[in-house]
């Protein structure tokens, strides 16, 4: 009798158990939800992915007090998924335990991350462009990350790129920062971690550290500083500087550490980075870069070392993935394609891909499950998709007829081609 309450017991206990918090909910916006304001019925783990657009907000409004259970909210890529301020002048801020990924956040004055909602908040491939004043900041933040963003274009106010005062375990790593007024700043601020970084071109100097302890700063790159400003400049800080390149071109007139560092710190260098193509913007490195394998091991150093993927978003695991394009092909009508029967066609080609996926993501699932998914994408369904995309309006091939329909699916099967060539790595 023992053993069957306990059996028993234990089966109520996995149903509740994986009914209430295995689950992540997703939340489509605009389609579930019209609007960045979240709403409140969410659960630990809970997806808010929202789907290319320009969503216009002079502050996001979310409708919790700390605490609140972890959110995600993704957006589908940063370069077509845009949170625009609507030129609000002080920006917005984000509750405790979140993930934010996949934005461009332009035209507002920062994000802020203070005080009460400042704990366990991950930033990760976004693109801060344009704003009036800097792009992130944080005020008696802890347990942050600042993950493979990319922050350009802050040359008004205090000009920063990423602001960091009174904070404490702060990781930042794999970011790209140029055209600002200054790359970074930490100030009043202990325990961070800046590491595989690239700080470069800014107006003034590139990264100020004023009474700052226990820094850790390391395969970065930081380089054309303003004319006769400083790649660093230090004061009453503790720092571990290691196998960094602060470089600046002679006629810069420029200084790459400065303040309490006189002679600049062992175990860094100065040598060109020799970017591809920085007037148009690439600053990944040449082969013949000093930088390419200076890291650890005769790796890159930099953003884009040690896996880093700059204004690259957070992709979701693959049948997740698969859930929203269901999602989304439910919500188009008929009137969105080519010929009606084109919908119910290009659904079922996306149940073999989920049929494929779950195979390969079963025990004894095979790459060749993955295989068979991607060329399904590349092959059969991605070039009916990309009319808008490659010449501004639906070409004879596209079976999806209305722009807006094609850039959220031809998105969406980005996505899933980038996540099933990782996994085919």
């Amino acid at each position: 009798m023992m053993k069957k309450f306990i059996k028993l017991t234990m089966c109520i206990f996995l149903i509740l158990g994986f009914s209430s918090f295995s689950y992540s909910k997703i939340i489509i916006v605009p389609i579930d939800y019209p609007t960045l304001g979240i709403p409140e019925n969410l659960n630990p783990g809970d997806i808010v992915f929202v789907l290319p657009g320009t969503y216009y907000h002079p502050m996001l409004s979310f409708n919790w007090s700390y605490p609140h259970p972890p959110l995600k909210l993704i957006g589908t890529h940063a370069e077509n998924t845009i949170i625009d301020g609507n030129g609000y002048p002080h920006g917005f801020g984000l509750p405790n335990n979140m993930i934010i990924s996949g934005f461009t956040i332009t035209n507002t004055g920062w994000l802020e991350l203070s005080q009460d909602f400042a704990f366990n908040i991950t930033i990760s491939g976004n693109i801060f462009a344009d704003t009036s004043d800097r792009g992130i900041f944080l005020v008696g933040a802890s347990k942050i990350q600042i993950l493979n963003n990319i922050f350009k274009n802050q040359i008004f106010g205090s000009g920063f790129g990423i602001d960091v005062i009174m904070s404490s375990d702060v990781e930042i790593k794999n970011n790209l920062a140029y055209n600002n007024l200054h790359a970074m700043e930490i100030g009043d601020s202990s325990n961070c971690s800046v590491v595989y970084n690239t700080f470069c071109f800014s107006q003034q100097t590139c990264v100020g550290i004023p009474a700052s302890n226990n820094l850790n700063i390391a395969h970065n790159i930081v380089t054309h500083a303003g004319p006769g400003a400083c790649g660093f400049i230090v004061f009453d800080s503790d720092v571990i500087f290691l196998n960094n390149d602060v470089w600046n071109p002679q006629d810069y007139n420029s200084t790459p550490f400065c303040g309490d560092i006189v002679e600049p710190p062992t175990n860094n260098f100065s040598l060109d980075p020799e970017f591809i193509d920085p007037e148009n913007e690439d600053f990944r490195l040449k082969e013949s870069s000093p930088c390419k394998t200076a890291g650890p091991d005769g790796g890159e150093i930099g953003a884009y070392g040690n896996g880093g993927t700059p204004g690259v978003g957070i992709k979701l695991p693959l049948l997740q993935q698969m859930e929203i394009i269901f999602k989304v092909m439910n919500y188009l009508p008929e009137e969105n394609f080519k010929k009606p029967q084109y919908k119910r066609v290009m659904i079922n080609h996306f149940e073999i891909i989920e049929r494929n996926l779950q195979r390969a993501e079963s025990p004894k699932g095979s790459r060749g499950s993955y295989q068979s998914s991607l060329n399904i994408v590349k092959n059969t369904i991605l070039h009916k998709t990309d009319g808008c995309k490659t010449s501004g309006n639906p070409d004879e091939n596209d079976w999806i007829t209305d722009c807006k329909a094609q850039e959220w699916i031809y998105s969406l099967l980005l996505n899933l081609i980038e996540t099933l060539e990782k996994k085919l790595q």
